[in-house]
């Protein structure tokens, strides 16, 4: 095995295996081309592991020394980010190959997928995160322009399946003291926030509101400039700016995470600028440094990381990353770039549906264009309409506690009344001292769709006089379908199944869709 593993190792040279003591992306493939995890002679592994013919052995090679060395930064492959690697295929296809002759799709990806074994390697090692993971890299050189990777394409997910989510928020909804990246993923999760608006928020962007000082909200209307940690007053759209109800959970998170910063202000471990408060100081910090504001690289890095961790498949989301890499993948005329900002957006979009939220408030907390002629987007500053829209979105299971509605108590009188809109399910109390009469009334929002009363008293007889139930109009008034009772009913049923087993991989994929 030794005579075979001296004939296979390429042996490169010309090129710093580290720098600042760090391996570069060439010590990484020339010190893992054929060693296993383990890091012994016994087999023939490492990246060069699925190349069995020599033919291949030498042509990849022969890409590595010819083709992309020249173009890889002499820096700790740790470093690099995927726009580096995007910046050397560029380059690639600038070049051109023989004579300048264009190279075509395969052999593109073929490069790609060099590259990617190095990183994947580097993973494995333990030396740095594969920030080639679940981007086009990932894809066989076979698959660009073949029929299954077509059927693939219309099958491009569109949410998280509800155990996803559960992961996710063990990730990045329970630890204050987490990292900034980890603060900026749970703000992508939880309001479909674009990684340069998280990274742009500061502590002082979240205000409770004046008439309903228990619900916060946060104020979004500056980001980061694309690769740094500079802020801008604007957005990738015109439509950036907007105030987002904060989540139960979330909000909880976040108040835990400002303390603590409060403690280690007062204990002397973070010296604040002068006249500077925590106000200022950015929620999405760069790892553990709490002055220091995470740019969108970072944020995207550890966004594919976490989705990793839950299992997501590397597939799923190359498949995303080719659509958006193809620019089609657009929201209101603009193009994503990152397969995290699309699925936490996506999966957003979705709740908000089921939750009720009418095309105009989606539109409104999505950041789109708002569609409707008889709304304005200067409306949803005004407080009633954002409780409306925050009631609504407390139906979203994980994010929220996902208790009951709220208990009415209604104390009955001439001018008592009591009315609710959009609910699947509600509880009254009505307190009298003597007889009463009450009216009600019961209307479906879905045609045809029944409507059942259950009454219980105490210490009193209740007679009534005549109760009837409304069925719905020919043509319902809202294009919505309230369906927040099953959609309770899946997500109780998902969660109660992975508390009871204790494990979330007792739950198959078919149980939690």
């Amino acid at each position: 095995m030794t005579d075979e593993i001296k004939k296979i190792r390429p042996d490169f040279t010309g090129y710093s295996e580290t720098t600042d003591e760090k391996l570069t992306f060439f010590g990484v493939l020339n010190r893992f081309y054929i060693y296993d995890i383990e890091g012994t002679k016994s087999r023939v592994g490492g990246i060069s592991r699925n190349w069995n013919a020599e033919s291949t052995r030498k042509a990849n090679k022969n890409n590595y020394e010819k083709v992309i060395f020249p173009r890889i930064p002499n820096i700790p492959l740790e470093e690099m980010t995927k726009d580096d690697f995007d910046e050397i295929i560029q380059s690639i296809i600038r070049a051109g190959g023989r004579g300048g002759r264009a190279y075509s799709a395969p052999r593109i990806q073929a490069f790609k997928r060099l590259l990617k074994g190095v990183t994947e390697e580097a993973a494995k090692q333990g030396i740095c995160e594969d920030v080639l993971f679940g981007s086009s890299y990932a894809i066989p050189e076979s698959e660009p322009h073949t029929k299954s990777l077509e059927k693939e394409l219309v099958r491009l997910r569109k949410s998280f399946t509800v155990k996803e989510e559960f992961l996710i928020s063990q990730h990045v909804l329970r630890d204050a003291a987490q990292s900034g990246q980890h603060m900026g993923f749970a703000l992508m999760f939880c309001l479909g926030l674009r990684n340069e608006e998280a990274c742009g928020l500061d502590f002082g962007d979240i205000k409770p509101m004046q008439y309903h000082p228990k619900c916060s909200c946060l104020w979004v209307y500056k980001s980061t400039k694309r690769g740094t940690n500079q802020l801008q007053a604007s957005g990738k759209t015109r439509n950036m700016a907007r105030l987002l109800p904060i989540p139960g959970v979330l909000l909880e998170l976040l108040e835990e995470r400002r303390r603590l910063i409060q403690e280690k202000v007062d204990a002397g471990q973070i010296i604040l600028p002068k006249n500077a408060t925590i106000d200022q100081l950015p929620i999405v910090c760069s790892d553990f440094d709490y002055l220091e504001r995470c740019n969108s690289k970072q944020l995207t890095a550890a966004g594919r990381q976490i989705l990793k961790a839950v299992k997501i498949a590397e597939n799923e989301l190359a498949y995303i990353d080719i659509e958006l890499e193809e620019n089609r993948l657009a929201e209101d005329g603009v193009y994503e770039k990152d397969p995290t900002v699309y699925l936490c957006r996506r999966n957003l979009g979705t709740h908000l549906y089921i939750m009720g939220l009418t095309e105009a408030e989606i539109q409104y907390v999505m950041g789109h264009d708002i569609e409707d002629p008889y709304e304005n987007r200067n409306d949803f500053t005004n407080e009633d309409k954002l409780y409306q829209i925050k009631r609504k979105m407390e139906l979203r299971p994980i994010v929220n506690t996902m208790e009951l509605p709220d208990v009415m108590e209604l104390k009955a009188g001439e001018t008592a009344s009591a009315s609710f809109q959009n609910c699947s399910y509600q509880k009254v109390h009505i307190v009298s001292n003597g007889s009463v009469h009450l009216k009600l009334q019961a209307v479906a929002q879905v045609p045809q769709n029944d409507i059942q009363i259950d009454v219980m008293y105490q210490n009193s007889t209740l007679e009534f006089g005549k109760l009837c139930s409304l069925a719905g109009p020919a043509t319902p008034d809202s294009r919505t379908v309230n369906i927040a009772r099953d959609y309770h009913r899946v997500y109780k049923s998902t969660l109660s199944k992975i508390k009871t087993s204790g494990r979330v991989g007792s739950v198959t994929d078919s149980e939690d869709d």
